[in-house]
């Protein structure tokens, strides 16, 4: 999980990423009882990162990255509803930015615009959440 090429994927979904702020992401993620990440491989090779933290029927995604190649290829939107599947989910959130926000429309979710504060400035967020209903 801490291989480079992981790394360059992962990274994706990190605000100012570095190779120690995405080895102490990924430490802290492992080391919840209820948090999981699993990795999407196209033969041998890796394409796609998730993580998520579930409770009960519902989860919370903390990353979720495609690497640039593979990305608009279905690869994000199998890798959440397998996480639907597999964990018998009724809801999934995540919160994001204007980036990747169009991504999780495309994967049925809803967003909600919200304004954050990071070190004193106001950022423009999105809470996205798709239920059972829509998986």
């Amino acid at each position: 999980m801490f291989t480079a090429q992981a790394y360059e994927i992962y990274r994706q979904c990190l605000y100012q990423p570095s190779y120690e702020k995405y080895c102490r992401k990924i430490s802290e993620i492992i080391t919840k009882p209820d948090c999981v990440i699993w990795l999407c491989y196209q033969g041998n090779s890796l394409v796609g990162i998730i993580s998520l933290c579930i409770s009960g029927d519902a989860a919370e995604i903390l990353g979720i990255a495609v690497l640039p190649g593979f990305q608009q290829a279905g690869i994000g939107k199998f890798m959440i509803q397998q996480m639907f599947f597999r964990y018998r989910l009724c809801r999934l959130t995540a919160e994001t930015d204007d980036e990747a926000v169009g991504f999780y429309q495309k994967c049925g979710f809803t967003a909600t615009r919200l304004i954050r504060n990071y070190g004193g400035c106001d950022v423009e967020r999105y809470r996205c959440i798709r239920t059972c209903q829509t998986a």
